[in-house]
């Protein structure tokens, strides 16, 4: 060290000796104090040269004290250190401190980190060379490295196994958690309180005092290790499992100082574990509930569980029977041989079907015979993990074999007489064994064809599938002691198919394993029990039926009482006005008005009435002729034109002149077209327009009737031409009428060969009916006079006409003999009035009239009997046939037929026509003598027909 400190004294000659020695005294004691310093220590001059360092810059760099002095930094650092360190120099140079970290490549000691120090040495004013002073941190930034990756890795293994960490100061009641932990906990990272007494408000309140019990155990028992399960309640209100294992660490006196753990998240696996004690338990119930014995070995024999039944079949306990090894406690002494030997078979996995028959002993010593049917039980992979055994107590079934077998005769009579078809067949191959006498009789095969079959060959093709997969359960079934095996299809010799419901019960047949079989044939039975279940449904279709029906006669003698009872209601109010008097006469002959236009239209319900039975009986028919269909039209709507008026509706009408003539019955179409016109005038409000046109389409003519009124709604659209139908009651009623318009003029356009359609766009845009008819009709019926609507009807008749006629009237009705008398007699007709049949009687006895007039319906004799009796006499007295006119409200064609079979010559229908009744009267009367004799019957019901 002297000669090197001598080697560097550079002092200028003449340089005082003491100083000199001074100065080399300072410089050694600077040597000895930086040699002692774990830094790397150096001074370098202007020139980057070394002019002082320490032994640990020496060592460091692997060189001698004397060969660092004067040389180049970069000749000692090497070049790549120099060039990463040459900024932080030329930085110092220029005056200013320097201190930095960095990786530097050092030649020698390679890649190295280094906390460096560079102070500038300033002289004169200027920087003269620096100081180094550099740390080794190399290793500290490994360790350091080392730490955060180990941090790292650890933080993403909690993050991974949904884990916490948590420290748990007791004495200050702090509680530090992980970012982990509080997210376990569903809060943001940062966000937790911090205190005990934040961590216990997040425990389930369920949980909180056993969590606290066990921390307050840990602690007074001294113990380290710390564990408990837990819920907690997150901020979400959701629940989840958490499982906390930590640590408590001690003072030197024994105190609990702090708790530092883990906190995991268990929620899967809690519920993962709840759904298995759930299935556990589950499966233990079915297990215990099954009759039949179960038991459980693993590969080596040791008994791993039985279920409660096992246990009541021996009397053992659970606990006495698992864990065991073989023999068993259930094996009887003399029985351990054979049962040892199905054991081994059972390890060797060769079961035999239908499994073991053996023979168990019970706790009391008693034996009783089983079938025990091992199957082998294995794990994911395939590995066998044990075997699992059913054990059915077959004693009672093995007296009976054994009975069959030593009763054999008695078998064989019970067998063949029994009345039930009856057989036995194998259950391996499902051939036939035995049959009794019924079953040939009854299945229609002989004995020894049965014998040659097998069951199948008595089943459907089609039932063949079902029956190969049901038979494949029967070992267990019959295990199980179930005997039923259902309601089976059986196929006859002749091929027909019966139901047949069979009882089974399982036997030993000349030591074949095999079913006994009784058949019973339910087709009948069954078939009856169907018919019964279609009787009911048909009962019950046929009573909602008739309630609708009902329903639909209720709400249509409703109408029919509103819509007869309305114009009554004009009708009666006006007459008694009239009665009473004090009237004007533009009143009066307003009222007269008003109880005319009411009768009629009273009269009119009565025919739509009478034309909806016509057609509904089939009765209705047609007087077709040659017909001019514009006429017809314009007197439809002549009929209408004042109801129009009334309400200010134009009516429009076209026509095409290319239509000359159809066949129809010009009356029903007039009908048609009058009913049309009246719907579309009573449904267009006031001021409206309804149009009609009849046109002319290829082979056929159309007439369609046109309004805007109300519309119809698209969902009655399809029941519009429906009898007694409306749209809606409330409009029925403001609008009026039965709702068989329609309904007539469908069936009289059908009749005539056409049809006839309805369109709306919707309520309250108006309605457009259109009927369509051939230009010849598809066939004629001959006219029925009966059915014409004008056949009462004639045209007025002057005045007088019926002057010195002289008629008898018979009514039981005072205001109708006094109404007709006051008819006929305004024609000059002189009238005698009776009430009664008897009265006419004796009327006629004592003067003949010139014609007679009767009521039908009279109270004691009727009409028909007064003609019959009338007839009668003048037969027996040889006298001329008086003319005889009927009276009835019945105005059907079958009334007409009776009236004029019982001896009339006229049948008016009521209400009377006034004009029309003195036309007839008229036109009897003018009849020559000769002709008024009594009717041919016989030919008046051939016209009638």
């Amino acid at each position: 060290m002297k000669e090197n400190m001598q080697k560097k004294d550079t002092r200028p000659a003449g340089e005082d000796g003491l100083e000199g020695a001074r100065a080399a005294e300072e410089i050694e004691k600077l040597r000895l104090i930086t040699d002692s310093m774990p830094v790397l220590i150096a001074y370098v001059d202007a020139g980057h040269c070394y002019r002082f360092n320490n032994r640990v810059y020496e060592e460091w760099f692997g060189q001698k004290p004397s060969d660092l002095d004067g040389r180049h930094v970069k000749e000692i650092l090497g070049e790549g250190a120099y060039a990463a360190l040459l900024p932080y120099i030329e930085k110092v140079f220029s005056g200013e401190r320097v201190v930095f970290d960095g990786k530097v490549p050092y030649r020698e000691g390679g890649e190295r980190y280094i906390r460096a120090t560079y102070s500038p040495h300033w002289a004169d004013g200027k920087v003269k060379g620096y100081f180094s002073l550099v740390q080794d941190i190399t290793a500290q930034q490994r360790t350091e490295k080392a730490w955060h990756k180990s941090e790292e890795l650890l933080k993403i293994a909690l993050e991974a196994g949904r884990m916490g960490v948590f420290e748990f100061d007791i004495r200050s009641g702090k509680v530090a958690w992980s970012p982990n932990l509080e997210k376990i906990h569903g809060l943001a990272p940062g966000t937790f309180g911090g205190t005990f007494e934040d961590f216990k408000r997040d425990i389930h309140p369920d949980d909180l005092n056993r969590v606290l019990n066990r921390v307050q155990q840990t602690i007074q028992e001294k113990k380290t290790d710390y564990g408990v399960e837990y819920r907690i309640i997150k901020p979400n209100g959701e629940t989840a499992w958490v499982e906390a294992r930590g640590r408590v660490f001690y003072d030197p006196n024994g105190g609990a100082e702090r708790f530092v753990g883990l906190c995991m998240d268990v929620t899967a696996r809690k519920g993962a574990e709840e759904t298995l004690q759930n299935e556990f338990a589950f499966r233990r119930a079915i297990e215990d509930a099954i009759p039949a014995g179960i038991t459980m070995v693993d590969p080596n024999g040791r008994k791993t569980y039985v279920n409660r039944a096992f246990c009541d079949m021996v009397g053992w306990s659970e606990s006495e029977l698992v864990g065991a090894d073989p023999p068993y406690l259930y094996w009887p002494p003399e029985e351990i041989d054979r049962i040892s030997q199905a054991f081994e078979a059972t390890m060797a996995g060769k079961v035999p079907p239908g499994g073991f028959e053996l023979r168990f002993r019970r706790r009391n010593e008693t034996r009783f015979d089983v079938v025990l049917t091992p199957v082998p039980v294995r794990d994911n992979h395939g590995a066998l993990t044990g075997w699992l055994a059913s054990v059915v107590d077959i004693t009672g079934r093995k007296g009976i074999e054994q009975k069959l077998q030593e009763s054999e005769t008695q078998y064989r009579l019970l067998f063949e007489t029994n009345p039930q078809p009856m057989w036995v067949y194998e259950i391996e191959s499902m051939a036939f064994l035995e049959v009794n006498e019924a079953a040939v009789r009854h299945y229609g095969y002989s004995r020894e064809e049965f014998l040659s079959m097998t069951v199948k060959e008595i089943r459907p093709p089609e039932d063949i599938p079902k029956l190969a997969q049901k038979h494949a359960d029967v070992p267990k079934e019959v295990a199980l002691g179930l005997r039923s095996a259902g309601v089976w299809r059986h196929r006859k010799k002749d091929g027909t198919i019966i139901e047949v419901e069979i009882t089974r019960s399982p036997i030993v047949f000349k030591g074949r394993k095999a079913l006994l079989i009784l058949a019973s044939d339910v087709t009948e039975r069954r078939r009856a029990e169907e018919e019964r279940v279609g009787l009911l449904a048909r009962e019950q279709q046929a009573r909602r039926e008739a309630e609708a029906a009902n329903r639909a006669k209720d709400e249509f003698l409703a109408t029919v009482s509103h819509e007869l009872r309305t114009p009554l209601n004009a009708i009666y109010g006006w007459a008694r006005l009239l009665q009473m008097g004090d009237l004007d006469r533009e009143t009066v002959t307003s009222a007269y008005e008003t109880i005319e236009r009411n009768a009629k239209a009273q009269a009119q319900l009565i025919d739509d009435l009478l034309d909806v039975s016509r057609i509904i009986a089939g009765k209705l028919r047609l007087d077709v002729r040659s017909i001019a269909l514009k006429p017809v039209i314009e007197a439809a709507i002549e009929t209408v034109q004042t109801a129009a008026n009334a309400k200010g509706i134009t009516l429009d009408s076209t026509f095409d002149e290319r239509i000359e003539s159809i066949s129809g019955d010009p009356d029903r179409l007039q009908q048609v077209v009058w009913n049309l016109l009246s719907n579309a005038i009573k449904f267009t409000p006031t001021g409206g327009r309804v149009e009609i046109e009849l046109r002319r389409i290829d082979s056929a003519i159309q007439i369609r009737v046109e309004d805007a009124g109300i519309g119809i709604h698209p969902e009655f659209l399809p029941y519009v031409f429906d009898r007694f139908r409306q749209a809606e009651r409330v409009s029925t009623r403001f609008y009026g009428g039965l709702g068989l318009g329609l309904a007539i003029v469908r069936h009289l356009v059908e009749l005539h060969g056409g049809t006839v359609s309805a369109e709306s766009p919707g309520e309250g845009k108006g309605a457009n009916f259109t009927v369509t008819l051939p230009l010849k009709v598809l066939s004629e019926e001959s006219p029925d006079p009966e059915m014409k609507r004008s056949e009462e009807t004639m045209p007025p008749t002057p005045a007088m006409m019926l002057e010195g006629v002289e008629v008898l009237l018979v009514d039981d009705e005072a205001d109708a003999r006094e109404l007709l008398t006051l008819i006929l007699q305004r024609s000059g007709a002189r009238v005698i009035t009776v009430s009664s049949t008897r009265e006419a009687i004796d009327r006629l006895k004592r003067k003949k009239p010139d014609l007679l007039v009767s009521d039908i319906e009279m109270p004691g004799e009727d009409g028909y009997s007064l003609i019959r009796k009338v007839r009668a006499r003048e037969a027996e007295r040889g006298e001329r046939s008086v003319p005889a006119v009927a009276l009835t409200a019945y105005a059907g064609r079958a009334d007409r037929r009776r009236a004029l079979m019982a001896g009339f010559q006229k049948h008016v229908p009521k209400p009377v026509d006034p004009a029309g009744l003195v036309a007839v009267v008229a036109g009897l009367i003018g009849l020559p003598r000769e002709e008024h004799r009594a009717p041919d019957r016989s030919s008046d019901e051939a016209n009638s027909r």
